[in-house]
């Protein structure tokens, strides 16, 4: 029986680094099958079901993917798919929103969620106002949160941070001010986290009574950008973390404070990517 190709590969755009979805192609009938890249055979691409390397490069863009079946009747070549690479460029900073990276399916705790962070991409991404991630909606559970930015503080001064979440939390800061342009963001794997919520659900506590509260204020100079990392780890029920901060000089009693909102500069790159939502409406 001559073989047939009922569905062929399709265009794909990715992100430079990203991994690429799988390029496929359905036969009709069990048959050979040889991957072609360019034109050129790829090696070891000799099923339905080819996925490229783990990232791809801008010079990646515009190469083509098709596939040659064969049998011992005839031979037919699918559809050519191309492949078009946005290169990932610097972000820009766009003031008041923070990038939300979700891990789902990740059990325990804050160590198990930097497993994660390590060893996969995210399976969503979402932009949120401010340092405050709401409750998901509809809720999910077994999931963790990295959420990126810089803050850049209106006055010159010593601050506390305080953190409050439902699971388990940690902030990360780089406090060593930029000479110019924006600090590189913390490491979450070597850092010291400035803030700590080991449980759940807490309100903002006053500096030297939780791990919660930094112990004593950190240095902050006006107009500088310092990059931060919030870490989010949820178990079950109910979801969200904030992160406050204040003067040392401020009386506001830590139960009062708001998350910090406009102060924060969060990255902004537009993908070319048909129907993409706008800053804080991507949150699952």
């Amino acid at each position: 029986m001559p073989v047939v190709i009922t569905s062929n590969p399709s265009d794909t755009l990715a992100v430079e680094g990203a991994p690429l979805p799988s390029v496929s192609v359905r036969p009709a009938i069990s048959s050979s099958i040889s991957g072609k890249r360019n034109n050129v055979n790829i090696a070891g691409a000799t099923t339905a079901n080819y996925t490229t390397p783990p990232t791809v490069y801008p010079g990646d863009n515009g190469s083509t993917y098709r596939v040659i079946v064969s049998n011992n009747v005839n031979t037919n070549t699918s559809a050519t798919a191309t492949l078009t690479v946005d290169q990932n460029v610097p972000p820009h900073l766009t003031q008041g929103f923070l990038k939300a990276d979700q891990w789902k399916n990740v059990t325990g705790g804050i160590t198990e969620l930097k497993t994660a962070i390590g060893a996969r991409a995210p399976d969503v991404s979402f932009f949120v106002a401010g340092a405050d991630v709401p409750q998901t909606a509809p809720n999910i559970d077994d999931f963790g949160d990295r959420v990126t930015g810089w803050l850049s503080p209106d006055v010159t001064g010593d601050y506390y941070f305080f953190i409050r979440s439902d699971d388990s939390s940690q902030l990360f800061l780089n406090s060593t001010a930029a000479v110019s342009g924006t600090n590189t963001l913390p490491d979450i794997n070597t850092d010291t986290p400035i803030c700590n919520e080991p449980g759940c659900c807490n309100g903002f506590f006053e500096p030297g009574t939780a791990t919660q509260t930094t112990p004593s204020p950190i240095h902050l100079e006006a107009g500088k950008l310092y990059g931060a990392v919030i870490l989010l780890k949820e178990g079950g029920g109910n979801d969200y973390v904030q992160v406050a901060w204040r003067l040392s000089t401020d009386t506001t009693p830590a139960a009062s404070l708001k998350p910090v909102g406009s102060a924060i500069v969060g990255p902004w790159r537009r993908l070319r990517v048909k129907g993409a939502a706008s800053p804080g409406s991507q949150h699952p």
